[in-house]
């Protein structure tokens, strides 16, 4: 089969027959199952959740032995769906909080089962086949759209936005597709499971080129830094640990000064990607929304509007936006900016718990890193990393009925995963054995020296 050489990477506790969800197999069954919906969302409809929360429920059913203690050993990221449910106690709209609240938590939890899985590598081949497939799809498929500018004329022009319409959201995809195929080049090569390394490989090629033609500056960026990191992280095996320490930290470092330095300096540090896609400065029209944003905020400070609770029918100020950007069909928009996007959903303290519990959740996979190097929890940092690089300029607040809000997860909990135990081989010591001597023959009676005795 496929990818039979790739799924035998346990995690703690390994273990089951093939096709159960302990097995490589079963595990790449489920995750396939639970992204492939989300992926063709705007296919299925209302039946891409329904599909995608199903597989959700039933693997948690196949696993239901130690799902519980999975997402209680996950219970900080827990917070995050948690704390979008109490919104609806003050949300502008509370009953589509309470709708877009519930399936967060279900998706939050196919996050966090994946995290848990017995074969991490089991989990990621079935998250490339569905980026594949969805990438083979659109390639074959999709079609262009007409990408304005605020600015010029001259700056508009067309950009492939696959099966979706959007071209960000394509070029996203397109770009987390070349990291699971990044992935599984690798550990195929160092496997030998040479189908799935040509199978990887035909696959970069076409996603590669999406991703140029979908023209999306973010998405470009972001995949040049998150195969940085997972290439810095996947080389650090060899390591001794205080080895890996000091790389660790020195990335870490770089990675925070880098997102800092990154509000700062936004437009120079994407000009080299703006003149390569004929972008304007604002970045396409956000610097009002930004602008616009401040006031919303001002309004609702501390707790927000509640989770889902802005861009609504018939929310004046959605209205408008909406109408600013010409969105005629009234969805499919955002601030562009993560932290913004917190701030107008949750206020300053759902914002604060939000981040809070996300590098947290970070520092945690970075430290399983450097424990227990390998290519899962490169990947995982990858696009951890892939995701951070782009929340100046785009919206990733978690979001319910979303892939990548499950791979988010699914990444962050993994720091969460118990560490493999080491085997330990006791070595029994054998003392040398003692000579044997031969037991002393008793004499039999009437007999003497071998001789029979006279008889008196």
């Amino acid at each position: 089969m496929l990818l039979s050489g790739l799924l035998d990477e346990p995690g703690s506790d390994a273990g089951g027959g093939a096709g159960s969800p302990a097995s490589g197999l079963g595990e790449a069954l489920f995750a396939f199952a639970i992204l492939t919906p989300l992926l063709f969302v705007v296919q299925l409809g209302s039946l891409a959740p329904a599909l995608s929360f199903a597989f959700t429920l039933l693997y948690g059913w196949a696993r239901r032995g130690e799902a519980a203690a999975a997402l209680a050993r996950r219970w900080p990221l827990l917070l995050i769906p948690a704390y979008a449910l109490l919104s609806i106690l003050w949300s502008d709209y509370p009953a589509v909080t309470a709708k877009h609240a519930g399936e967060l938590c279900l998706t939050v939890m196919g996050g966090l089962l994946l995290s848990a899985s017995r074969s991490p590598a089991g989990v990621l081949s079935g998250a490339w086949a569905a980026f594949g497939l969805f990438m083979t799809v659109s390639f074959a498929l999709g079609g262009t759209i007409h990408m304005g500018s605020m600015v010029s004329a001259e700056a508009a022009g067309t950009a492939f936005a696959g099966l979706n319409g959007v071209k960000n959201l394509f070029g996203m995809t397109a770009a987390l597709a070349v990291l699971t195929s990044i992935f599984m080049l690798t550990r195929s090569a160092v496997r030998g499971a040479w189908a799935v390394f040509l199978a990887a490989a035909a696959l970069i090629v076409v996603e590669l080129y999406l991703v140029y033609v979908a023209r999306s500056a973010g998405a470009l960026i972001g995949l040049v830094l998150a195969v940085c990191a997972f290439t810095v992280m996947g080389a650090m095996t060899p390591l001794s640990r205080a080895g890996r320490i000091v790389a660790a930290s020195l990335m870490t470092v770089v990675l925070t000064g880098a997102a800092v330095l990154g509000y700062a300096f936004a437009n120079t540090l994407t000009q080299t990607a703006l003149d390569i896609f004929h972008k304007d400065p604002t970045l396409t029209g956000r610097s009002y929304l930004w602008y616009r944003a401040g006031d919303f905020i001002a309004e609702r400070p501390l707790l927000g509007r509640g989770f889902e609770a802005f861009w609504v029918h018939g929310n004046i100020d959605a209205e408008g936006m909406w109408q600013y950007g010409q969105m005629t069909a009234r969805s499919g928009f955002n601030f562009h900016n993560t932290l913004i996007e917190l701030l107008i959903h949750f206020g300053w303290i759902g914002a604060a718990l939000t981040v809070a519990v996300f590098l947290a959740a970070f520092v945690g996979l970075i430290r399983r890193c450097v424990l227990q190097p390998g290519a899962v929890s490169a990947f995982y940092v990858g696009f951890v990393v892939f995701q951070l690089v782009r929340m100046p300029f785009e919206s990733l607040m978690p979001s319910s009925v979303d892939f990548a809000t499950v791979l988010m997860f699914a990444a962050l909990g993994y720091g969460f995963h118990r560490l493999a135990q080491p085997v330990t081989i006791v070595r029994v010591e054998t003392l040398p054995a003692a000579p044997v001597r031969a037991a002393p023959r008793r004499a039999r009676p009437g007999w003497a020296a071998g001789r029979p005795s006279s008889i008196t």
